[in-house]
């Protein structure tokens, strides 16, 4: 049995959680639910002569203070121009950057990772048919591409059958005319225009008259053309990705949104970054891949639960928005202006307690347990006993990933996730995952 990813969720069972979660559809759902959402001056629960809408005047003050700081490590670049500026972003915009960075090291990484690891990862095979099954190849078609030759009946003015004509020859030439009353026939391609334009029959009766037909076409401007016009001598032109079977084929990546206050710009980019490289790598490999933002803010009472919402940033079907993913994940001012905004937003809707502290970002582990107990729950992932099922689902958490290359102690202990090193994790572990529960199908063990 393969050593368990540490991205994975190996060993997690449902357990009490004492929180809420909110699920949103897209990111913009997520943004118009809290701009919905007015702070009033609604005392604070447990928090004597200070409402919700003070809180958050104090704390846009706070945030006020660092923008006026233009420290880069707080709040990313771009840098906020203002608290407005910051507050109407929907979008990453450092796309040079992130780009820059695809470019040179997460493409280059999933290549690596292709041709190095290419038989452990049970790559789809490429195979081409005759029987119309996958994607029609049109380049090489092409290079083997013939024009359909057709009867075309002077007296019927149209196409007739191979069977009505009967072939003679004249000289040294051979024509064609119709059986049932010997009037002429002319064997030619399929004419774009079609064959009732006056040129057209100009050039059918120079055909007829035995000229070369292209030299004709060519004279009158007569392209070749139809629905029917060409056939091809290379009759495998359809290209099928024969792929293992994938007992568990669907993969949800849940995505930590936020972070402690001790993590700054650069490192605070590169969750998002992996959680683009991992999707592809997948996708390449075969797998429909769902990607969720998470992010759990515990309170500082201990006595209110904590709050969690999800964002989808990707369905399985869809092809997935960067710059969504990307904004929440990797840009600090969505979640230390934004979210800030939307914590105590969310206070105000649960009548939770909150101070200055706001509260603090849930580790990756705590995140896990909501997620497999919310989540999990509709996948099948366990039955009504609490007792692991047989889920076509996989789940992954990434976050925390601080680097391109992963940070290890004096024991060779990962104590910093790095890109390379995550992309690497749950590719081999996503095929190791199915090739486990394709063995039991199949009675191996």
């Amino acid at each position: 049995m393969a050593t368990p990813s540490r991205h994975g969720f190996e060993g997690q069972v449902p357990r009490t959680v004492n929180g809420t979660l909110k699920s949103f559809r897209t990111l913009q759902n997520c943004i118009d639910f809290f701009n919905e959402i007015e702070l009033g001056n609604i005392p604070i629960t447990q928090n004597t002569g200070t409402t919700y809408l003070q809180q958050w005047n104090r704390t846009k003050n706070t945030i006020q203070s660092e923008i006026n700081s233009r420290d880069t490590s707080w709040f990313g670049v771009p840098f906020p121009n203002s608290l407005d500026d910051a507050l109407s972003r929907t979008k990453y915009l450092d796309m040079d950057e992130y780009n820059k960075i695809y470019k040179e090291n997460i493409q280059p990484r999933i290549q690596d990772i292709l041709k190095d690891s290419k038989a452990d990862l049970e790559m789809p095979v490429l195979k081409y048919n005759d029987l119309g099954l996958g994607t029609f190849d049109f380049n090489k078609a092409s290079s083997g591409l013939i024009a359909l030759y057709k009867y075309y009946s002077f007296k019927k003015k149209g196409l007739v059958e191979g069977l009505d004509v009967q072939t003679y020859k004249e000289k040294d030439k051979y024509k064609y005319k119709l059986k049932s009353d010997g009037s002429p026939v002319v064997l030619v391609p399929e004419f774009k225009g079609g064959y009732d334009t006056k040129d057209a029959q100009k050039a059918l009766k120079d055909i007829e008259k035995g000229e070369n037909v292209f030299v004709v076409l060519n004279k009158f401007g007569i392209k070749i053309g139809g629905k029917e016009a060409f056939s091809s001598t290379i009759k495998k032109s359809y290209l099928l990705k024969e792929k293992t079977p994938k007992p568990k084929n669907a993969i949800r990546l849940f995505v930590k949104m936020g972070n402690a206050a001790k993590i700054r710009y650069p490192k605070y980019k590169w969750t998002g970054y992996t959680a683009v490289g991992v999707a592809e790598l997948l996708e390449v490999l075969g797998y429909a891949v769902n990607i969720i933002g998470i992010i759990g803010i515990g309170n500082l009472n201990a006595s209110f639960p904590e709050r969690y919402i999800a964002i989808n940033l990707k369905n399985f079907e869809e092809t997935l928005d960067k710059q969504s993913l990307l904004y929440v994940v990797s840009d600090p001012s969505w979640f230390r202006i934004k979210y800030f905004e939307y914590i105590v937003k969310t206070a105000q809707y649960y009548k939770d307690y909150i101070d200055s502290g706001l509260g603090n970002s849930l580790t990756i582990e705590e995140i896990k347990s909501m997620v497999f107990n919310e989540f999990g729950k509709r996948d099948k992932m366990f039955n009504d006993k609490g007792k692991s099922a047989n889920s076509q689902f996989l789940y992954y958490m990434i976050g925390d990933v601080l680097g391109l290359d992963a940070v290890v102690d004096n024991n060779g202990r990962i104590i910093e996730d790095g890109l390379n090193s995550t992309i690497l994790d749950i590719g081999l572990d996503v095929v190791n995952e199915n090739k486990e529960a394709r063995n039991k199908l199949l009675g191996i063990w």
